[in-house]
């Protein structure tokens, strides 16, 4: 319920001001009551959601247990999040409306790096070659003496 969610709230939107999108659907190579009909549904799951909470015990249990995670550990982290992930916006979302993660992702010993054009898998070679650098110089100053030295 909470991806259908954020369908609504992120994938939609987006998509629709794709012209990639409207181009395929002049030239007949989108299947309209095929992506109305899912469109219909996540809906439907969302409001569902909203209005029964349904599975919201269990999705609270383990968005309470990381964000209980995240506040027990006391070493460096590094987050690193598509922009272009469903997932990602999930649990930025989480993040920001739920009290049990206020302040964590603040944290001075997280870095947190937003690749805006990447999706879940990083499967471009952009992507992946920002995420191999951003990880290497995270480690690079894991590593590096704290005096300077």
């Amino acid at each position: 319920q909470s991806l259908a969610r954020v369908r609504l709230r992120h994938y939609y939107g987006d998509r629709l001001m794709q012209p990639n999108f409207w181009s395929k659907l002049l030239r007949g190579q989108t299947n309209l009551a095929a992506s109305v009909a899912e469109l219909a549904r996540n809906w439907r799951l969302a409001r569902a959601a909203r209005a029964a909470k349904l599975g919201a015990d269990e999705a609270q249990s383990f968005r309470h247990l990381m964000a209980a995670a995240f506040r027990a550990f006391d070493g460096e982290m590094l987050l690193i999040l598509s922009g272009c992930d469903a997932t990602a916006q999930e649990f930025l979302d989480c993040a920001s409306s739920d009290p049990q993660w206020t302040g964590l992702l603040q944290r001075p010993r997280l870095t947190r790096v937003d690749l805006p054009d990447a999706d879940h898998t990083f499967s471009q070679p952009a992507a992946r070659i920002a995420v191999e650098e951003a990880t290497r110089a995270w480690v690079g100053r894991l590593a590096a003496p704290a005096d300077g030295a």
